[in-house]
């Protein structure tokens, strides 16, 4: 069964297109709540998961991984490796997440670009896009770095407390064993 979900274009332009994404995926995932599922999955619509046990594969990545404290999150997110950047500060994709139906919510749910920046502006902000330790704080960024304040941990701009972060929180698997394609820059070398 499918669902068409008609959403209002954010009137605010941002960089990257965030609202538009943020709008879209949480309306996506708070009608699949309503429909009573407990576990969803967010993709882009122009990348192809090919997987055939895909939904088993990510169950069971939750059942032998599961997270230490469960306080505000329920179970791993997890995420590919195919856009999750290991040496960028909070690099978590936004090309393709699984999760409990409300930690999605949680990760989705935050405030439109334009309003939840403004608490990273200060007097070194350019053009309109804060930048802390060398790292433009928009798109999938921005996200992470929304997600780590919900959980109630202060960012500290630094690559070990990202990767204590991704170690605590994610799963980030091979995006190859995904049977990963997206019909875009490279598209004729679907194993890059």
């Amino acid at each position: 069964d499918v669902e068409l979900i008609l959403n209002t274009k954010p009137i605010k332009a941002d960089p990257y297109n965030l609202n538009l994404q943020l709008e879209t995926t949480y309306n996506g995932l708070q009608t699949a709540k309503n429909e009573g599922y407990k576990h969803l999955l967010k993709t882009r619509t122009d990348q192809r998961l090919h997987r055939h046990d895909i939904f088993d594969y990510f169950m069971n990545i939750c059942k032998v991984f599961p997270l230490n404290s469960i306080d505000k999150q329920e179970s791993r997110l997890i995420v590919t490796s195919f856009g999750t950047i290991k040496y960028r500060l909070y690099g978590i994709t936004d090309f393709m997440m699984f999760g409990a139906t409300n930690d999605m919510l949680n990760y989705w749910g935050t405030d439109k670009y334009e309003i939840g920046i403004r608490e990273f502006f200060d007097e070194s902000t350019e053009n309109g896009i804060p930048i802390k330790n060398g790292v433009p704080i928009i798109a999938e960024i921005y996200l992470c770095i929304k997600y780590l304040k919900f959980l109630g941990i202060e960012p500290d701009w630094t690559i070990n407390q990202y990767w204590t972060f991704v170690r605590d929180y994610f799963c980030v698997i091979n995006g190859m064993d995904l049977d990963i394609y997206w019909n875009k820059y490279q598209k004729l070398r679907e194993y890059q």
